[in-house]
């Protein structure tokens, strides 16, 4: 049996009955009332809360409560409202509408009105009971939340990573991933929300896998947060590199419930950083290694030298630098090009490194010089041993493809340091001193350091830093050596020899400062200032009337001089000198140099008059057809040949050729080295026919010269016999 429904008094009279209901309406945060069914809808009961949600006293609703609710809700929402109560009030009785009214002050406000049909005893419709609460601070609060929400998710879709919510144990299922994953992944995220049912473990790397099992155990046993880089798996199957920032969120009991973290790509970073490092390895590399062969260089070999002095000084072993140079590696450059020695250089760093044990180091100090660093131990083999290895591996010709059609011999000199020193640069120093004794030993040799050799290499240079300011203090002086007409015994010429007189050593002999000059360049000043007081010394004799020519050396340094044959021309015309009555000599060698340039030169040279001699004659490799090409007039036979004339038969058939070539292309020939009445008698039975030597006269001061060509000073007797001549 349906309970019968309370009648209420009418709107604005006193509640009779229940007090217990007037208080509990009264304390509801909202309009509770009872109004008719049917226009004007007669409110029979509203509660008092009706005046704090519009702003106006409850009688006003008491007549008419239609057009008074039409009058207070906001226009935009009053046929909505309309509508969804009758439907839905047609449809089950019931109804539940969200719209905003219009308040006293003017202010709109947000509702929530829910009602239901009350029927009377016969079941007709009769009353309809509903609430009406105030949802103003809540629709506000949604607002904001909503609000907060979409700057958050506009915020986290600006991030350049992947944002996300998962559970802390298997499947580790999503909650939350930014739209990020598909451009980081490819994949939407949809594919792990939503039953998608992905997680990012299965897209690991596999060689990431363990790392990242390790961490996560970690942080879910005893930690909060984490960094960790590691790789993914793209849809396209690239692989991304990323680093994840990630936190545990723990519940009350302190147990893992969600992982929150952001995945940001960084693999545009890391092949940034990558290339970077490479860069980097390579600088480093290319600051340590030569560039050419990629051989240890010198600062890096000096780094490991001082590393294998302080192995040896806790051991036993030996340290030892062994310096090896090749011999004449200039006249390959010269000749062939200096690609060609370049290609040189990268075959000899292979033959050697190949000739090397697995515990020697090469490494290459610059132009063609190269250093190998050993610790010899007491069964290892001696310092000579490895040196005869590297010189056997020499021994082989090298091919160079493209410049030559037969492999090149190539030598090489090896100065070899042993024991400790005090640093890696008094080690290294020492085998370079040892390689420059085996340089002038003969080459093709090694040689082991000697104390005093560093005492003679100081010397040297005291000789050198003398020798740099000689020329300024006139130190330097010419001595003349006759050269005498075998035939009938008359000095013809002279040739002018450099000398130096030391303030301290006294005179120093050509060979122990000659080299230096060409070393260091002074040539080129020294020579300039021989040719001027040669053609002085020579004008001097013509204007004496002695018409007597001289011979000048020529050094290569100075041939490859572009000013050289204008520095000729200038000393000839300063003395007014025939320029028939200067001869420059120069060796066989320096005519191979750079034949078309060497011809150019000593082509001016001979139109301005100038003789030209090729000095040592017979150890070169001159042949027919360079004596045609070149504008020679007189050859100077080595004074090797001469000197072996009493000793075999050979040397003088090779001086007979010569002179007979000589006679053939209408050059003059001239012996040097004559030293007993034996070679002059010889070379006087061949039809030779200028010498000179010993026997004739010792190099002399210009005096002597004038002495000779006056007839006060005679060539020994045996030589005035020889050529006939006795006054």
């Amino acid at each position: 049996m349906t309970p019968a429904t309370p009648e209420f008094p009418p709107t604005g009279v006193p509640l009779a009955g229940d007090d217990h209901l007037r208080s509990a309406l009264s304390s509801i945060p909202g309009i509770v009332y009872r109004r008719a069914c049917r226009p004007p809808w007669t409110m029979c009961l509203v509660s008092d809360y009706i005046e704090v949600v519009t702003g106006l006293p409850s009688q006003t609703f008491a007549s008419d409560c239609g057009r008074a609710f039409a009058s207070i809700v906001h226009p935009d929402d009053a046929d909505r409202v309309a509508t969804t109560i009758a439907g839905d009030l047609d449809r089950d009785g019931r109804f539940l509408v969200e719209y905003r009214i219009v308040h006293a002050d003017g202010t709109a406000r947000w509702v929530s009105e829910s009602g239901r049909v009350v029927p009377d005893p016969s079941g007709s419709a009769a009353w309809i009971d509903g609430v009406i609460l105030d949802t103003t601070e809540q629709k506000h609060a949604e607002r904001a939340r909503l609000r907060a929400e979409s700057q958050l998710r506009s915020v986290v879709a600006d991030i350049p990573g992947v944002v996300y919510r998962s559970e802390c144990r298997e499947p580790w299922t999503m909650h939350f991933v930014s739209d990020y994953v598909e451009t980081l992944l490819g994949y939407p995220s949809s594919s792990f929300l939503d039953g998608g049912g992905m997680t990012f473990g299965q897209l690991l790397h596999p060689d990431d896998r363990g790392l990242i099992d390790d961490i996560m155990g970690d942080v879910l046993e005893h930690g909060t947060s984490y960094s960790v880089e590691y790789r993914l798996v793209h849809a396209d199957g690239g692989v991304r590199r990323v680093t994840e920032h990630g936190r545990v969120v723990r519940d009350a009991h302190g147990d893992p419930k969600w992982l929150d973290g952001v995945i940001l790509d960084t693999t545009e970073q890391k092949q940034a950083e990558d290339e970077r490092d490479a860069a980097e390895a390579r600088f480093r590399h290319q600051a340590l290694h030569d560039g050419l062969t990629g051989l240890p260089n010198r600062t890096l070999v000096l780094d490991r030298a001082e590393q294998m002095l302080l192995r040896c000084r806790r051991g036993a072993a030996l340290p030892t630098a062994m310096f090896i140079d090749l011999d004449d590696f200039k006249a390959v450059n010269d000749s062939l090009g200096h690609q060609a020695g370049d290609e040189l250089l990268q075959a000899v760093a292979t033959r050697i490194s190949d000739a090397l044990r697995a515990e020697e180091t090469i490494g290459r100090l610059g132009g063609d010089e190269f250093v190998i660093l050993t610790e010899i131990g007491s069964d290892d083999p001696r310092p000579e041993r490895i040196a005869d290895r590297l010189l056997e591996a020499m021994a082989e010709p090298f091919v160079l493809d493209g410049y030559l059609e037969v492999p090149l011999a190539v030598s090489a000199s090896i100065g070899i340091a042993t024991g400790n020193r005090p640093s890696a640069q008094e080690l290294l120093r020492d085998a370079d001193i040892a390689l420059y004794r085996a340089k002038a030993q003969g080459k093709h040799c090694h040689i082991e350091f000697e104390p005093q050799m560093r005492i003679d290499v100081v010397d040297r240079l005291g000789l050198e830093l003398d020798l740099r300011s000689a020329l300024h203090r006139q130190e330097f002086f010419l001595a003349y050596q006759p050269i005498l007409d075998l035939q009938d015994g008359h000095v013809c010429s002279v040739e002018a020899l450099l000398r130096w007189r030391h303030p301290v050593r006294g005179v120093v002999g050509p060979t122990d400062f000659v080299p230096m000059l060409e070393q260091t360049g002074m040539i080129i000043p020294v020579g300039k200032w021989v040719l001027d007081e040669a053609c002085r010394e020579a004008a001097l004799w013509l204007a004496q009337g002695y018409r007597t020519g001289v011979a000048v050396n020529v050094s290569v340094r100075q041939l490859e001089t572009t000013g050289f044959v204008d520095d000729v021309c200038d000393a000839l015309s300063t003395h007014s000198l025939d320029p028939g009555l200067l001869t420059l000599e120069v060796t066989e060698s320096m005519l191979m140099l750079d034949t078309e340039r060497v011809v150019a030169r000593l082509a001016r040279l001979k139109e301005a008059g100038v003789r030209i001699a090729i000095d040592d004659f017979g150890t070169g490799y001159s042949s027919l057809a360079y004596l045609q090409q070149f504008p020679v007039d007189t050859l100077k036979i080595d004074q090797s040949f001469v000197a072996a004339l009493n000793d075999t038969a050979e040397s003088l058939a090779f001086i007979t050729t010569f002179i007979e070539l000589g006679q053939i292309l209408g050059l003059e020939t001239l012996a040097e080295g004559i030293e007993t009445t034996d070679h002059l008698e010889a070379l006087q039975g061949i039809r030779c026919g200028q010498g000179q030597g010993f026997l004739i006269s010792t190099p002399v001061a210009a005096p002597a010269i004038r002495s000779y060509l006056s007839g006060r000073r005679r060539p020994p007797t045996a030589v005035q016999a020889a050529t006939g001549r006795t006054s």
